[in-house]
């Protein structure tokens, strides 16, 4: 179905194609851009109308519906509640089938993570404006922050360059209410923050809904909290923070570091040739560092860790900037200045990260390199780290050739699989990187539209790459890119410029009433692919415990139940890939797999004692 935008205005005005007036947000983005303390965006400029520009032409998302045959109950009421194992399914003209109605939504969660629920209202009737509230869940639960947001769908780019475009399910904003007319559909999605000392049992909430027809109580929330705890793999997630890109003061970066860190990431990347003020004179290099300071305070005040990424990236015009003479290595040669001045840069932050305790950190400073001026580039740098003593990380789009000898930690690209494309070049990466001692990481989760991979606006990509794949695949390490970094107004997808024109976010700044940024669906996937593996990694300590314990029976289930998770793994298929017409999965990769695998994986661990 190719939905234009008059049918689209049709519909629902809070999901409708047009969204806020480009001159009312140029100041806000703006100000954002430059690094500043703008406040959060209006709600309101959500649904402005704007006219998609000339040139650009809509895919399809969803085939047309079947009509809806209500029964009495929601005609009476003018609405039905319905939900999707994947709500990067359901757009403002999603028409349910009878089996997707629901009157009961459940969750099982372990202690210390986070529930979500998704559901969707479909309007029988023009319903006005319409009001949905979540009540406190029973018991102990009524003290546990929760969250009930609105799904807001709007056009986004279907590639960093494309001239076609996709009305996706993405941004997770929270609204009083809705004006539903006769055939939208919108959809919900709420989170609860389980404590790690929660009592396990169940526990219930009511979906309240109030139209212009009056209040009903149509749907029954249900979470059951498991009696354990996962524990802590030994594992780096991290994530590439873009901390200056909206969170300048001391209060924004202790705010943005502890939303990274409540969903599950270990680790982010830091810029301090960027962050901070550097000088060199008379051959010297100094720096107060005093915002890396401040970033790292922040960090660690969030409980984030290590090992964690000091990027050095764009050292080269960093250096030219100071007037250290030849540090790119023109014909191939660096000066012994440049040489010098890399060292000193590296000492210092060494020294800054044992005076104030940091975290072991482990150098970048070249992303992508290639087989030119990239790769002498970075072999150079390398060859300085690891003579300071100090690992390597390097992003690799292809095999490191030169840089083997200094690189020790291969982050490779995951992007539309580049390293993972089969199960067995997966392995062959793995066993490349052990042979030479190197650590096995990856990257490509995030906001990528790269290929045949589409992160925005679903819960599966990320979900799956950024979980359950990193367990299959083997690595001990997985770097997201990237939190946020849009180009102009943030909250239009067809007003950027340059190479990559399409906006590049994982999260959006701000849209009131949230401080920090704003999340969407792609974001709860990484969340959700972090749990994913948590669980795996908890069954195979309890696996690994049992088999080891010398008790017959113990052993005997341990062994039935490894046998049969391999299998149930061996099972999905190795790649997520999506086409135009099928998006955001192709059917054979999807959420309701992963949470039956998950379910699986839950009562296994329940069976083993934990």
């Amino acid at each position: 179905m190719n939905m234009t935008l008059s049918r689209m205005r049709a519909f629902d005005k809070h999901a409708r194609i047009a969204i806020a007036l480009k001159g009312l947000l140029v100041t806000t983005a703006s100000t954002f851009a430059q690094g500043g303390t703008a406040g959060p965006a209006p709600l309101e400029e959500l649904d402005r109308p704007r006219e998609i520009p000339e040139g650009f032409r809509e895919v399809r998302t969803e085939s047309s519906p079947a009509p809806f045959e209500a029964t009495d109950t929601e005609k009476r009421r003018g609405f039905a509640v319905f939900s999707r194992t994947e709500p990067g399914n359901v757009y403002p003209w999603s028409t349910p089938r009878r089996g997707e109605v629901v009157e009961v939504v459940s969750r099982r969660v372990a202690r210390g993570e986070i529930a979500d629920f998704n559901f969707a209202i479909y309007a029988v009737d023009a319903l006005g404006e319409t009001r949905v509230e979540a009540s406190a869940f029973s018991g102990s639960a009524a003290r546990w922050p929760q969250e009930l947001r609105h799904v807001h769908c709007w056009p986004q780019r279907t590639g960093w360059r494309s001239s076609t475009y996709r009305v996706i399910p993405e941004l997770l904003v929270k609204r009083t209410g809705s004006n539903l007319a006769a055939g939208a559909a919108q959809q919900y999605y709420m989170t609860v923050d389980v404590p790690a000392n929660a009592p396990a049992g169940k526990y219930f909430s009511t979906i309240r809904v109030k139209t212009a027809a009056g209040a009903t109580q149509p749907l029954r929330l249900e979470l059951e909290v498991l009696p354990f705890q996962l524990p802590v793999p030994d594992m780096v997630f991290g994530i590439y923070p873009d901390i200056d890109n909206g969170a300048r003061t001391q209060q924004g970066r202790e705010l943005w570091w502890r939303l990274i860190a409540r969903q599950g990431f270990t680790m982010g990347m830091i810029y301090p040739l960027e962050h901070d003020t550097w000088t060199w004179q008379n051959g010297k290099m100094s720096s107060s560092l005093e915002n890396t300071i401040g970033i790292m305070e922040a960090y660690k005040k969030a409980g984030l860790g290590g090992p964690f990424i000091m990027s050095l990236q764009r050292f080269t015009t960093f250096m030219e900037k100071l007037g250290v003479e030849q540090p790119s290595g023109q014909g191939g040669n660096f000066s012994e200045s440049s040489e010098d001045a890399m060292r000193q840069v590296i000492r210092l932050l060494w020294e800054a990260g044992a005076k104030h305790q940091w975290p072991k950190f482990i150098p970048h400073g070249v992303d992508e390199p290639d087989k030119g001026v990239g790769g002498t580039q970075a072999v150079w740098l390398g060859k300085i780290i690891r003579e300071e003593g100090l690992d390597y990380y390097c992003t690799l789009t292809r095999n490191p050739g030169a840089l083997e000898a200094y690189v020790n930690v291969r982050c490779m690209s995951l992007i539309d699989y580049t390293f993972f494309k089969t199960k067995e070049q997966a392995e062959a990466n793995r066993a490349s990187a052990t042979r030479k001692g190197s650590k096995f990481w990856c990257y490509g989760t995030g906001c990528y539209v790269n290929g045949s991979v589409k992160q925005e606006g679903n819960l599966i990509s990320n979900r799956y790459m950024g979980g359950v794949l990193l367990w299959r695949a083997g690595v001990s390490g997985t770097v997201a890119w990237t939190l946020m970094r849009p180009h102009d107004d943030p909250y239009w997808d067809f007003d950027g410029s340059g190479s990559e024109p399409k906006d590049q976010c994982t999260v959006y700044p701000p849209v009131a009433p949230d401080t920090g940024f704003t999340p969407t669906l792609q974001w709860e996937g990484l969340r959700k692919g972090i749990d994913d593996y948590k669980y795996l990694n908890g069954l195979a300590f309890l696996i690994k415990q049992a088999k080891e314990s010398g008790i017959a029976v113990k052993v005997e289930a341990a062994e039935r139940i490894e046998r049969d998770l391999n299998l149930q793994l061996e099972a999905l298929p190795w790649r997520h890939v999506e086409s135009e017409s099928q998006y955001p999965d192709n059917g054979e990769l999807t959420n309701a797999r992963l949470d039956a695998l998950r379910e699986q994986v839950v009562d296994w661990i329940i069976e083993l004692g934990a």
